[in-house]
């Protein structure tokens, strides 16, 4: 009886230790949203400063607050995400050009990939594909690439391939081209290629 006891003990208490842990990771959760949710009603911001001080804060959130965001992108005509769109695209743009540190850039870059990866719907990758552009580094090159052979997704990796414009970037343009022969991909791959001056390419 003593064991019998001591047996329901313990699983009642590890029962509430259990139900701890899920409260906590809810209210861990409803707070996340919550940040989200006061980001996006401040777009547009007001002006620069305000709009530096919003991109701090979702920096601060880490990789789920961003990826909370992406999470809310909607195909177009299936809904209204304007202050998303507006939101992340501000937010690839600071982490490009005015992040305090390479890890707060890739922070953003890492959840646009990951973002990308689970989405299915293309006008939504696109959308993503094409902010890369202005937080992409060589990090993204490689996965950039895999879209050169997409008929739909090519232009927008190629347009941020591009923009991200290192001799990585270029060398994967170079092959893609060298793989295909398809007279749509030759010629933007070659206006690219041009672009970014790339040397192998004229050899």
């Amino acid at each position: 009886m003593k064991i019998k006891n001591r047996i329901i003990s313990i699983i009642s208490v590890a029962l509430l230790l259990l139900g701890t842990a899920h409260s906590v990771q809810s209210q861990i959760n409803k707070t996340l949203e919550t940040k989200v949710i006061d980001a996006l009603a401040q777009m547009p911001c007001n002006d620069q400063e305000h709009t530096e001080r919003v991109m701090k804060e979702v920096m601060e959130m880490g990789e789920e607050g961003t990826l909370e965001l992406t999470s809310r992108l909607v195909p177009s005509g299936k809904g209204n995400d304007t202050q998303v769109r507006y939101l992340l695209h501000s937010l690839a743009s600071y982490s490009g050009g005015q992040a305090s540190s390479i890890s707060e850039s890739n922070l953003v870059e890492n959840a646009f990939i990951k973002a990308i990866e689970a989405e299915t719907n293309p006008e939504v990758q696109t959308f993503l594909i094409r902010r890369l552009a202005f937080c992409g580094s060589n990090s993204s090159v490689a996965y950039l690439s895999y879209f050169l052979n997409n008929d739909v997704m090519f232009k927008p990796a190629l347009a941020s391939l591009t923009y991200i414009g290192s001799v990585e970037a270029g060398a994967a343009i170079l092959k893609a081209l060298s793989g295909t022969d398809d007279a749509l991909k030759q010629k933007p791959f070659n206006k690219a290629l041009g672009a970014l001056r790339y040397a192998p390419a004229v050899e």
